[in-house]
């Protein structure tokens, strides 16, 4: 007798699990390729810096600095949509009162390049109004002048809770 999956409900959070490993697969494999892949203490630690020091930045209204973390080639890709730094320099001023946790944090660097994958659970306020929610975030990184930059950021909401 054959199994019918069409029965099986969507489970859509394997599937984004299974996109985010895929994905840092992917830029290891592209890392290693290159054979830039190198062992660095303190690597993931870095990165988490970065991200602490993005959503600090942000809750303090440190707009200047909060711009200096970022590629100028900078893109953000979520909620089915692009934005560029300056997009997001605008964006990120309607965000207050952001407290958040990361778990399953996987991190790699290879020379100038490097990645960071997580779960968040973040509360905050957009526009004055309190949003609740769950995601998973990566970020692709670039090594500038001795300094980790954010290139790219990508956000899959998992669910949001009002």
């Amino acid at each position: 007798m054959r199994h019918n999956n069409i029965l099986q409900p969507y489970n859509i959070h394997m599937h984004i699990k299974r996109l985010s490993r895929l994905i840092a697969i992917f830029i290891l494999i592209h890392l290693a390729f290159n054979q830039t892949l190198i062992a660095q203490t303190g690597s993931q630690k870095d990165l988490e810096n970065v991200i602490n020091d993005w959503y600090t930045s942000i809750s303090q209204k440190k707009f200047d600095h909060f711009g200096t973390l970022l590629t100028e080639d900078f893109q953000l890709m979520a909620f089915g949509s692009r934005f560029d730094k300056k997009q997001i320099l605008e964006m990120v001023k309607d965000y207050s009162d952001i407290t958040y946790t990361l778990k399953n944090v996987s991190a790699s660097t290879g020379g100038d390049i490097g990645y960071i994958t997580f779960d968040i659970e973040m509360k905050c306020n957009y526009k004055g109004k309190p949003i609740v929610g769950n995601a998973m975030e990566t970020y692709l990184f670039k090594k500038i002048n001795n300094s980790w930059k954010i290139n790219t950021k990508t956000i899959v909401v998992i669910e949001n809770k009002k």
